[in-house]
């Protein structure tokens, strides 16, 4: 059939099936319809936390498409979104859910958005740096720490969890021989571990590894 789009018709049945009809004359087959009514649903996108209005459909906060009233959304229903480059925003649902929703005159469904921060993550003795956009209130990953000759490697010097902001975060090391970690080799580690050897003082379980400083499973001097 090739029926002009605003007539908004949908095929119904034929008053004779002509499948299989044997001909033996004239005849006439009548097609019935029915009207197709159509339902508009109304999607926009705000952020989560201020309520503003976000341009997630390219230059637009919203977008309205029409569908056959009683038609069941699916997931290739939904509109895409399109943000202009260098946008940090992360997608965080559907309210409500528009998948499974049938259609209706008048629905609204809401895109909700979070911000995103960027991590970065430095290794100043190693030289590296891994740079990662996380969503508001993510863990960060941080990258494999590669190990320092003449360093002990103690993990990264602030949380990586719960990002809600942007931060920078460095590996933290310690020098061996610097037994009072104050990042430099002087008297007073000198002090802490002849005090030590003479049984005058005691380390702790970090302390007495740095002070290992050949790696033979002692601190000694």
């Amino acid at each position: 059939f090739h029926l002009e789009a605003w007539k908004n018709l949908v095929f119904q049945n034929w008053d004779t099936n002509p499948v299989g009809f044997e001909m033996t004359a004239d005849v006439i087959f009548v097609a019935t319809f029915s009207g197709n009514t159509l339902s508009s649903v109304r999607f926009c996108a705000l952020d989560r936390f201020d309520g503003s209005d976000i341009s997630a459909f390219g230059s637009s906060s919203e977008i309205t498409f029409s569908f056959q009233t009683g038609h069941v959304l699916t997931e290739e229903d939904l509109p895409g979104f399109h943000f202009d480059p260098g946008t940090n925003l992360f997608f965080d649902g559907w309210e409500p859910n528009p998948v499974g929703a049938t259609v209706t005159d008048g629905l609204t469904f809401t895109a909700y958005f979070v911000p995103g921060y960027v991590v970065c993550f430095i290794n100043e003795v190693a030289h590296l740096y891994t740079r990662e956009q996380i969503k508001h209130g993510s863990d960060a990953i941080p990258p494999e720490i590669p190990e320092v000759e003449g360093y002990i490697l103690v993990g990264w010097d602030k949380p990586y969890t719960n990002i809600t902001e942007d931060v920078n975060i460095y590996a933290k090391y310690w020098q061996y021989g610097d037994v009072n970690m104050d990042s430099a080799l002087n008297t007073g580690d000198a002090g802490m571990l002849l005090n030590y050897a003479a049984k005058l003082s005691t380390l702790d379980e970090m302390q007495m590894r740095l002070g290992d400083y050949n790696k033979d499973g002692a601190v000694n001097v």
